[in-house]
């Protein structure tokens, strides 16, 4: 019994990992589209230059008998002031990534399909670098401010 119950966990688990696989190759030609010059890097992110701003997709799976499709999108802060990246650590979600300082915000969907997480990407792409932007603006006025 308990050696049939090794099988199943087994194949269960095959089962999810190429699923993964595939989906994440089906979102990644989606992202293509929709990016270009987006690309692998070498820890398994889509990484995209936009402005002098580099950003990072993750696509996730979520294991259980509710699986869901999420995708991350991460903007590089690590080349502002140290002062200004600990506001930011404390105000957003933030992430190290191969040592680097990244903010974080998934991609909101009503249905998490792939078309649809590609789909409302760019409004979070837009969010993430305005949002990010406009604080780091904000905090440097206030840190100047009270330098004088």
């Amino acid at each position: 019994m308990s050696m049939v119950f090794c099988y199943e966990i087994f194949f269960e688990k095959a089962i999810v990992t190429k699923i993964t696989s595939k989906r994440r190759q089906k979102i990644f030609e989606l992202l293509k589209n929709k990016y270009e010059g987006l690309k692998e890097n070498d820890l398994g992110f889509f990484e995209y230059s936009i402005s002098n701003k580099t950003l990072l997709f993750e696509y996730i799976l979520t294991e259980g008998r509710n699986r869901l499709n999420i995708l991350k999108v991460y903007l590089d802060i690590s080349t502002i002031e140290e002062d200004i990246k600990q506001l930011c650590k404390i105000h957003f979600y933030c992430k190290k990534i191969d040592n680097r300082d990244w903010v974080e915000m998934p991609v909101e969907v009503f249905f998490d399909t792939l078309n649809n997480l590609v789909k409302n990407s760019s409004k979070t792409v837009s969010n993430i670098i305005a949002e990010t932007e406009s604080y780091i603006s904000e905090k440097r006025v206030e840190r100047d401010k009270n330098k004088r």
